[in-house]
């Protein structure tokens, strides 16, 4: 299995011309996409806290997306 990613989702958002944020509500985030993922003793992922998205990309170059979680 070979696995790709383009090229745009390598380079950091805040390196292009253009730095587009957007907020969203994570009512049923896991962590898994914003990386505050906690597991119990079984290996599986927890439910986090209600709490934000920050999505953040770019444009000139494309960049991103790029997700951090906020509150919570």
């Amino acid at each position: 299995m070979k696995l790709s990613f383009p090229k745009s989702g390598l380079r950091n958002p805040a390196n292009s011309r253009e730095l587009y944020l957007r907020m969203e509500e994570a009512v049923d985030c896991d962590g898994s996409e914003c990386g505050r993922a906690i597991h119990d003793s079984d290996g599986e992922l927890e439910p986090l806290p209600p709490h934000y998205h920050l999505i953040s990309f770019g444009r000139f170059p494309d960049a991103g997306p790029r997700c951090y979680a906020i509150g919570g």
